[in-house]
């Protein structure tokens, strides 16, 4: 696949990504303003027709499942909905740059993961990260490694919480943050600290942000990678 059918397929799947979390947060949020009550009134249908719509749906529904929540149960739950949201968002998220990359390594679906330094190792090697760093700061100072790096790591590590744990990073425990280029004064202030307890959408979109970069740094580095050769 050449570097341009990559920037087009990047270009197609963080376009399809952008859609469904507007779509996501939009009906999370408006969501709370209607009444409970109807909610749970409504539930049961809602998701039999879901399941009777679904491509792998097998003859059985939610329905006949038994679901049944109460009002008082969605009441308690409802609030920590777009935060939820937010979360499933973010796992997604990561998981489009692990699978980008490892396509672009040239790893296969059955083939054992990777962590995301060692793929990113042999697409965009430390020397050339430090180099384009370099280029934004413009002789400013700043953190050697690349910016969109050091988020696409903090995303991976969350990502890690949400799905191992409860949802929560512990800087003071974790030494791949501190390898990625982050350093403890950066880790123990307000606006990063709540990043690793709880994200909002603003998050979100910082980090859709960094993959972005991040993405597209890579495609260049492997055509001019390409080109010297």
């Amino acid at each position: 696949m050449t570097t341009t059918s990559h920037r087009d397929r990047l270009v197609a799947l963080l376009g399809r990504l952008t859609r469904l979390d507007s779509l996501l947060i939009y009906a999370a949020l408006n969501l709370r303003s209607r009444e409970v009550s109807g909610i749970a009134q409504d539930l049961p249908n809602i998701l039999k027709e879901f399941s009777d719509e679904s491509p792998e749906h097998t003859g059985r529904t939610f329905a006949e499942g038994g679901i049944r929540i109460s009002a008082e149960q969605i009441a308690a739950v409802l609030p920590t909905l777009p935060a939820f949201t937010i979360d499933l968002l973010l796992v997604d998220l990561e998981a489009l740059v692990h699978g980008f990359l490892a396509d672009l390594v040239g790893l296969a679906r059955t083939d054992d993961s990777q962590p995301l330094e060692k793929l990113l190792a042999r697409l965009w090697p430390k020397e050339a990260r430090r180099k384009a760093q370099d280029e934004r700061l413009a002789g400013k100072d700043g953190p050697e490694e690349h910016w969109s790096y050091r988020e696409i790591i903090l995303l991976s590590e969350i990502r890690n919480a949400i799905v191992h744990g409860d949802g929560r990073v512990d800087p003071a425990r974790d030494q791949r943050l501190k390898n990625a280029g982050w350093t403890n004064d950066e880790l123990a202030q307000d606006n990063l600290r709540q990043i690793l307890e709880a994200r909002g959408f603003n998050d979100f979109l910082r980090f859709k942000r960094a993959s972005r970069t991040l993405l597209n740094e890579v495609i260049s580095f492997q055509e001019s990678s390409g080109e010297q050769q």
